[in-house]
């Protein structure tokens, strides 16, 4: 059996090196610390209860919840403009379905009932 000894220069080396990138990296944590005006035991200094910018949550969102989706299921079932300036209007979702189904319903018919112009690709 070969006698395996450690390198003992190359584990200390190694060790060295570890506890260099160690110490550098506490260092630099440090002094971005400080550049950043934040105490390293504390924070920023900042009080929890500061208000954050930005919408405020509800304790209860259910009710207005509830509210926005009645509005718009009022807006689908009536009719109404969206901009009477330029006549563009909006009309209940079940009559908008009946309207489509009759337009390909013509659109169909119509079709069908113009001779064909293309030829097949068989003989």
């Amino acid at each position: 059996m070969p006698d395996r000894e450690i390198d003992t220069r190359g584990v200390v080396i190694g060790g060295s090196g570890i506890l260099a990138a160690v110490v550098v990296a506490i260092l630099a944590t440090f002094l971005l610390l400080a550049y950043w005006h934040i105490s390293a035991r504390g924070g920023s200094g900042a009080s929890l209860d500061a208000p954050i910018a930005g919408a405020n949550l509800e304790e209860a969102p259910q009710p207005a919840l509830e509210t926005y989706l009645e509005s718009k299921r009022r807006q689908l079932d009536a009719y109404g403009w969206v901009d009477a300036q330029h006549r563009i209007a909006h009309i209940p979702i079940d009559a908008a379905m009946q309207l489509l189904v009759e337009r390909s319903r013509n659109t169909n018919s119509n079709n069908a009932s113009k001779p064909a112009t293309r030829r097949s690709a068989r003989p």
